[in-house]
């Protein structure tokens, strides 16, 4: 007797459901003209351009935040292994032996679990973390103040040193001419640099061109003379200027190196989120008997960048909430302007038994049309633009402040669903609010006049 009550309460509500949906759709229908299509058109004009921010303002600042990433760890790989004296710093190189054992161990760090020593308000403790990935590749590097002279120009540079395991492939994008320095050619007769676009422009220097690099040590001047093998533009406009790069053994050349002694490795790892467990992992365990040496994160030798970086993320939060907020506004209102348009339909609902719940749910539907449609035409709009610019880009940006010339585009794809849900979910709750206006209608005052 039960199940039978039950099953026949479920039919009756799924019945009221569809009566309720009926009603809402016949309502929708008769509402294309007049002021209430124009409230209903504006609502979902309203909700689709919010949506459509909100879209594209978190595809651009993460593809801003990627793209600037992707830069800063491209040049610079994700951790340093330095000696003590020069660690957080990427002007200064001090030397040390090439220890193959010790590149063998760092090359075979895959996925793990580690244990991280915790210390924070005078208390101790410890927590397993897992990684999503290892070390991809490392190579070596040093650096070296020195001056740069061409013709009548004088100019001061850092330049960097990359050894024979360098990986031209991952910075062949940023070589606007010319080519990639050639390791086996780079002898005491004929040395090769690249050099960046800015510092070409600056000096007045040509492909082929030849230039003389000094540096004063111990009192007496050295001189090198190299051949501008090509130009480089990452963008970074900071250090496109400061940094020429150079064979490893030039630097070890300049400053009377064994040809074993380096000044560091350049480490790149698999996923960007392991940075800080893998550099303490490095230091914890691979470099504690190594005496003298320490690994550091380049978040912590660029900090301020990072931190404008993650500047971003409040700035996007601080968009969404906007459009939502204005969003719920639009919808709210649009809503209480229907409701009391409705008057006589209502108190002829209620004349004819519904009750307060029921004609609620009449327009919550109506409401979840007009969302969902406004959210449909959102979605066009936002990823429309952003293709768009992903692919003409046609929104420019002064790269000497941004350090990009175009606005970056990538859709994430889940953050998008992610808005879509919010969106509708949070707006439709929202909504339930104004729904009970309907209780102050009475029958018999909403008749009156009809």
């Amino acid at each position: 007797m039960n199940a039978v009550c039950l099953f026949c309460a479920g039919k009756f509500q799924w019945y009221d459901m569809k009566v309720a949906f009926f009603i809402a759709r016949r309502a929708m229908q008769s509402n294309k003209g007049g002021y209430s299509g124009f409230i209903i058109r504006l609502a979902t004009i309203a909700t689709a351009l919010g949506l459509a921010v909100m879209i594209i303002s978190t595809s651009m600042i993460t593809g801003f935040k990627n793209q600037i990433s992707d830069k800063i760890f491209g040049f610079w790989g994700h951790i340093h292994l330095t000696d003590w004296d020069a660690n957080r710093s990427i002007y200064k190189s001090n030397p040390f032996p090439y220890d193959s054992s010790l590149v063998n161990q760092l090359e075979q760090i895959e996925a793990m679990e580690v244990e991280l020593n915790l210390f924070q308000n005078g208390v101790r403790s410890f927590e397993r973390v897992a990684t999503q990935g290892g070390v991809q590749y490392l190579h070596s590097f040093a650096v070296l103040a020195a001056v740069m002279e061409s013709k009548n120009e004088h100019e001061g540079l850092i330049l960097k040193g990359l050894g024979a395991d360098f990986d031209w492939s991952r910075f062949q994008k940023y070589i606007k001419a010319g080519e990639v320095l050639d390791a086996t050619s780079d002898t005491l007769n004929q040395k090769q640099i690249l050099i960046s676009e800015q510092t070409a422009a600056r000096m007045k220097l040509e492909l082929g061109d030849r230039l003389r690099i000094n540096k004063i040590q111990d009192g007496r001047q050295q001189s090198r003379v190299f051949e501008v093998r090509g130009f480089y533009k990452t963008g970074l406009e900071e250090y496109d200027k400061k940094f020429a790069l150079v064979n490893l053994s030039t630097i070890q050349s300049f400053n009377n190196w064994d040809s074993n002694q380096i000044g560091g490795y350049e480490i790149f790892i698999d996923e960007l989120d392991d940075l800080p467990i893998l550099t303490y992992e490095i230091n914890g365990q691979l470099v504690s008997n190594q005496s003298g040496l320490h690994a550091d994160s380049i978040r912590d030798k660029f900090p301020r960048i990072f931190e404008w970086l993650d500047l971003q993320d409040v700035n996007k939060q601080v968009i969404l909430g906007l459009m939502l907020l204005v969003g719920i506004i639009n919808m709210v209102t649009a809503l209480l302007i229907l409701i009391l348009e409705r008057t006589q339909m209502i108190g002829t609902l209620k004349a004819m038994g519904y009750t307060n719940g029921k004609i609620q749910q009449v327009f919550l539907y109506f409401s979840g049309h007009i969302l969902l449609k406004g959210v449909f035409w959102g979605n066009v709009i936002g990823i429309g633009i952003c293709l768009l610019q992903k692919y003409f880009e046609f929104i420019k940006l002064s790269e000497a402040d941004y350090y990009l010339a175009t606005a970056p585009v990538e859709i994430p794809i889940l953050e998008v669903l992610g808005l879509n849900l919010l969106c509708f979910v949070v707006t439709m709750f929202f909504l339930v609010v104004p729904t009970y206006l309907v209780s102050k209608v009475k029958p018999v005052d909403a008749l009156r006049f009809t």
